[in-house]
């Protein structure tokens, strides 16, 4: 027997050529038996109103919310991930068009305190469990069993997890490490889970790479715990310290090392096969958000925050 939720699905996207494939077979392969409400969020104006107008009369229960991201006022443009050109995972690979991804990470990891964005994601402040997939999550074989279900016994649940060892990976968490000991400090925190107790202690950044993470394609949230007074703290103080604007910190590090630090459970992984679900399609590249507003943007918080600094 199938008992309902009350949870939800978010999907931000803004690679059009692929969302009619990602929906359907979403849809075909799952929500069209669980009817979970899915929320669509369009960081930048991506969607006509006609395109949003098809979606949301071709698939049940889906709604599309438009956000406006601005980067939040305690960032300088200078010291936006882009311009770290030391980087050279900057150098090579994200220049100032990929702001918006940046805006993303932000988004994600604030998922269920509701940003600065002036949208107070009211769509999902009435649920208990969100999903959130990639605008690529490949869903290509029927799941038949509720992935909300482990929740019940976790903060958090997965579709594949593992350690990853990508190159490029200590070049997107600079003073990650630092910033998580010394708020393991300040706040007091039993670490919970023992492979960070023991990162924690070598002062390795390196040493991250040995903890697992979930893929982040597809990572379902108990947003009981995630609307937390713990959570709320913690995200606060991370948007504080600016890691997903300056280093671009993933919102995938952001979440699982809060799991880490306060639940012995931790992350449940589903470890789904691959005839089942992919975290991509193949040949798929990167999105840039509306990359031309996107600049002007960032060239407007750059003079305002020049006239600030002249009137400090």
């Amino acid at each position: 027997m199938n008992i309902k939720r009350n949870a939800a699905v978010l999907m931000v996207s803004g690679r059009k050529e692929i969302l009619p494939k990602t929906l359907s077979l979403f849809y075909e392969n799952w929500n069209n038996y669980f009817k979970y409400p899915v929320y669509i969020y369009d960081i930048g104006d991506v969607y006509s109103k006609d395109e949003i107008k098809f979606y949301e009369s071709k698939f049940d229960s889906l709604t599309f919310v438009k956000l406006f991201p601005i980067i939040p006022s305690n960032i300088n443009e200078k010291d936006l991930f882009y311009n770290r050109t030391y980087n050279r995972y900057v150098k090579k690979k994200f220049d100032y068009r990929r702001i918006g991804y940046l805006h993303m990470i932000y988004f994600k990891s604030n998922m269920s305190l509701f940003g600065e964005w002036k949208c107070k994601n009211q769509f999902l402040m009435k649920y208990d469990y969100l999903m959130i997939i990639d605008d690529d999550s490949w869903f290509k074989n029927k799941i038949e069993f509720d992935l909300f279900n482990k929740l019940d016994n976790f903060p958090m649940a997965t579709a594949v997890s593992g350690v990853y060892r990508d190159k490029n990976l200590i070049r997107t968490r600079e003073n990650l490490l630092r910033f998580i000991s010394e708020y393991v400090d300040k706040e007091n925190i039993d670490v919970k889970n023992e492979c960070l107790r023991d990162i924690l202690r070598s002062k390795d950044d390196n040493a991250l790479t040995n903890l697992t993470f979930s893929m982040g394609n597809l990572d379902l949230f108990d947003l009981r715990v995630f609307k937390s007074e713990k959570y709320k703290n913690y995200i606060k103080s991370v948007n504080n310290f600016g890691g997903q604007y300056k280093y671009r910190w993933g919102d995938i590090e952001i979440t699982n090392l809060f799991v880490h630090l306060y639940y012995e459970s931790g992350i449940f992984n589903y470890n789904l096969p691959e005839e089942v679900y992919s975290p991509q399609y193949p040949n798929i590249k990167s999105v840039y958000f509306n990359q031309n507003k996107n600049r002007f943007i960032t060239i407007i918080i750059k003079i305002l925050n020049k006239i600030k600094s002249f009137f400090n």
